[in-house]
């Protein structure tokens, strides 16, 4: 029978909110005179904004980031050699996101040493079949490229895949579709059977 290990992505396998360095790395997503913008708009929200407030904070979020891959995200991404499917100028989509996973996950956060000791634990100790689901309130694509890296650290191949909010891409505008919150998590961990959960 398969068994789930369910992690959460930030402040359990990286120190820190990964969407946030992501958005005030100077033009990365955000050029860099919008950077300031963000970062009232993400203190409004978390310091003094209340849950009824998310959706509105996302959206304009959204807004900030800009809707084509510009020449400072590609140079960006393809220090980190993560940049082989994105072109200057093409809409911001997917692929674009999961490289900006991958960058944030090598260029500006540093992994949580204790998650790798676990997840090396139960490699070593149990030999059934496992899975990892990382479940995250974060945005699916961007959060499969920061796993995808994360999971380099093993030496061994580990079933994994993200649930988390999902987004839609439209001419290089970004829409939310479905936000994964902390009540459709329940559910998921419930169905599954667990060695553990974290986070």
């Amino acid at each position: 029978m398969k068994k789930y290990v369910i992690l959460d992505i930030d402040r359990t396998i990286i120190n820190g909110t990964s969407w946030y360095h992501a958005c005030s790395c100077p033009n990365l997503l955000i050029d860099e005179y919008n950077i300031d913008r963000f970062k009232e708009l993400n203190n409004k929200m978390y310091v003094h904004g209340t849950s009824k407030d998310r959706y509105e904070f996302r959206k304009q979020t959204f807004e900030l980031i800009n809707k084509r891959v510009s020449e400072s995200a590609y140079r960006k991404l393809s220090e980190c050699g993560c940049a082989d499917e994105i072109l200057i100028g093409q809409n911001v989509n997917e692929v674009f996101f999961e490289a900006v996973g991958i960058y944030t996950y090598k260029k500006l956060m540093k992994s949580d040493e204790d998650c790798k000791k676990i997840v090396d634990f139960i490699y070593k100790y149990y030999f059934g079949d496992i899975e990892f689901i990382f479940l995250t309130s974060g945005y699916e694509p961007f959060m499969k490229g920061l796993v995808k890296e994360y999971m380099k650290s093993f030496h061994k191949n580990c079933t994994w895949r993200t649930i988390g909010s999902t987004i839609k891409f439209s001419n290089g505008c970004i829409y939310l579709k479905e936000v994964m919150t902390q009540e459709k998590k329940i559910p998921v961990c419930k169905k599954k059977s667990l060695i553990m959960g974290i986070g």
